[in-house]
C-alpha cells in the first residue's frame, strides 16, 4: 500500500461510505426477492467495508498530528478479512449497551470466538463448500432468518457510519486543513489526552488476544474517558445537525 495524504484519504472515506450503501441496498434488494445466501454475502461485505472507514479516519488524525504511521499494517489490516470481521465485531459490542453498565471483556472474548464461524458463514454464502461429510449450495445454508439479521446489522451499521461521515464533514470539510483545527479544538485535545499512547497507530491490536481485549473493555470503562467520549460525540452530533439544517 502506497502511503495516502489526509485528503487522499478522505476521499477514500467517501466512496467507502457510498460503496457500503450500495452493497447494503443491494443486498435488501435481493432479500426482497429471497435470494437468501447473495443477501447475506453483500450485507457482511458492506459491514467489512464499513471497518475501513473505522481504520482510515483515525490514520488521518495521526497524519494530521504529524505522527508516523506504519503503512504496511494499515495494509495488512485492511486486507485481512478477520481483521475486518474482528472490527465489525468490536464495533457491535460498543454499540450495544452492556448489561450494568459494565464492559465485561469476558464478553467480548466470547464475541471474538465466533470471528472464524463468521467468515465460514461468508464463504458458505458464496461457494458450494463441505460442511461435515457432504457438500451444500449457499441456499442450503443460509436461511432466510439468518439473512434478516446479517441485512439488518448491516443497516444499522451503515446508518450509525453515516451519521459519522457527516459529522466529519460539517467539522472538518474533509479537507487536510479543516481537519488540523479540528484536530486543535479544546474538546479533541483533552479526548487525545485521556487516551494517550492508545491513540498510537504504529501498529494495530489485535484483537483476538485475550490481553487487548482487557486492554479495551479497560478503556470503554473508564470514568474519565466515557464522559469525554460522550461531550465528544454531543459535539458531533450538534455539529451534523447544523449541516443538515444548512
Amino acid at each position: 500500500m502506497k502511503p495516502l495524504s489526509i485528503n487522499q484519504i478522505f476521499s477514500a472515506l467517501t466512496k467507502i461510505i457510498e460503496n457500503a450503501q450500495e452493497l447494503v441496498e443491494d443486498a435488501e434488494l435481493l432479500l426482497e426477492n429471497n435470494r437468501y445466501a447473495r443477501a447475506f454475502a453483500l450485507a457482511h461485505l458492506a459491514s467489512e467495508e464499513l471497518v475501513k472507514f473505522q481504520f482510515l479516519l483515525p490514520v488521518a488524525s495521526e497524519l494530521a498530528r504529524n505522527h508516523n504511521v506504519n503503512w504496511k499494517e494499515i495494509n495488512k489490516g485492511l486486507r485481512d478479512h478477520r481483521v475486518k470481521i474482528g472490527g465489525a465485531i468490536l464495533l457491535n459490542f460498543m454499540f450495544e449497551p452492556p448489561q450494568g453498565g459494565v464492559y465485561q471483556a469476558s464478553e467480548l472474548l466470547q464475541q471474538m470466538s465466533t470471528l472464524k464461524d463468521k467468515n465460514d458463514m461468508k464463504n458458505f454464502s458464496l461457494y458450494a463448500s463441505q460442511n461435515g461429510h457432504d457438500y451444500f449450495k449457499p441456499s442450503e445454508l443460509i436461511d432466510e432468518q439468518v439473512a434478516v439479521e446479517c441485512v439488518s446489522r448491516a443497516r444499522e451499521l451503515f446508518m450509525r457510519f453515516r451519521m459519522v461521515y457527516s459529522a466529519l464533514f460539517a467539522l472538518t470539510e474533509m479537507t487536510e486543513e479543516g481537519l488540523r483545527q479540528f484536530i486543535e479544538m479544546p474538546e479533541f485535545q483533552t479526548l487525545l489526552h485521556a487516551l494517550g499512547s492508545k491513540t498510537d497507530l504504529s501498529y494495530f491490536p489485535v484483537l483476538d488476544k485475550q490481553h487487548s481485549i482487557a486492554d479495551i473493555t479497560a478503556i470503554l470503562n473508564d470514568p474519565t474517558f466515557q464522559p469525554l467520549l460522550v461531550q465528544f460525540s454531543t459535539l458531533a452530533e450538534q455539529a451534523s445537525q447544523s449541516l443538515n439544517q444548512t
